[in-house]
């Protein structure tokens, strides 16, 4: 790295090295290492060809089968994770990259109080799904924001709307006033 950080101009838009010859975890592990290093000028972007460092995976996961796609896929988003997170010296060995889900719904300009305390208790607070998957929001009338933020456990979030001059009514993201 001194030697590059010595030798290339910082024009230079990034170095890319082949991955070839080493294995998916060795090339990531090295990517790594190699933009960790602290302290020495990079003006240019460090990575490498990412054919190797990708593709082993993701042929083993599929093996040609129409019913393995998905689970390629899943792969794929895996190591090009890994490797983004090598690319700029925060990848950590075995790092699995999980994509959660985001689940959302807003009240829109309906709901009283009593429907918002309600429905946050009974309802909300009821809902069965891991954290780790999945990102539960919703956005109540900002009338009600605190009272739904208060009742709430934290396995749902929650955010505001925005504000018009509307009535009551399916104003998608509206707040009446």
């Amino acid at each position: 790295m001194r030697t590059l950080s010595r030798s290339i101009v910082p024009a230079l838009p990034g170095v890319v090295f082949l991955s070839g010859g080493q294995s998916e975890e060795d090339a990531t592990l090295n990517l790594h290492a190699m933009n960790a290093i602290k302290g020495l000028p990079r003006p240019w972007k460090l990575t490498f060809s990412y054919g190797r460092a990708l593709q082993q995976s993701c042929l083993k996961a599929w093996q040609g089968k129409p019913e393995n796609v998905r689970a390629a896929q899943w792969t794929l988003l895996e190591r090009a994770y890994a490797n983004g997170m090598a690319s700029i010296g925060k990848y950590e060995k075995g790092i699995k990259f999980v994509r959660k889900f985001f689940v959302g719904g807003n009240w829109k300009c309906n709901g009283d109080s009593t429907f918002s305390h309600e429905f946050s208790k009974n309802v909300l607070n009821n809902l069965k799904h891991k954290n780790e998957s999945i990102d539960v929001i919703v956005a109540p009338t900002n009338l009600h924001l605190t009272t739904v933020k208060e009742i709430l456990n934290d396995k749902v979030s929650v955010a505001t709307q925005n504000v018009s001059l509307t009535g009551m009514g399916a104003y998608t993201g509206e707040l009446a006033v």
